[in-house]
């Protein structure tokens, strides 16, 4: 099945592969629920309590340029 990825710290989605269903308990940071569409500068971002996704603005996860 189709599962989307989700960097487990921040929530911050990280793309899509394919994955055995019962593997979704097992695994961290990968989930069934599609990400919402979303424009230029927004960052779909997982929640994992709440099972649902949200979009942040894309500079709020942006590193600083000069580490």
């Amino acid at each position: 099945m189709k599962v989307y990825q989700f960097n487990p710290e921040s929530g911050v989605y990280a793309g899509e592969l394919f994955e055995e269903g019962e593997m979704l308990k097992y695994v961290e940071g990968i989930t069934a629920i599609a990400p919402p569409s979303h424009g230029p500068g927004l960052v779909p971002v997982f929640d994992p309590e709440k099972q649902a996704w949200d979009t942040m603005p894309a500079s709020l996860f942006r590193r600083d340029a000069s580490m």
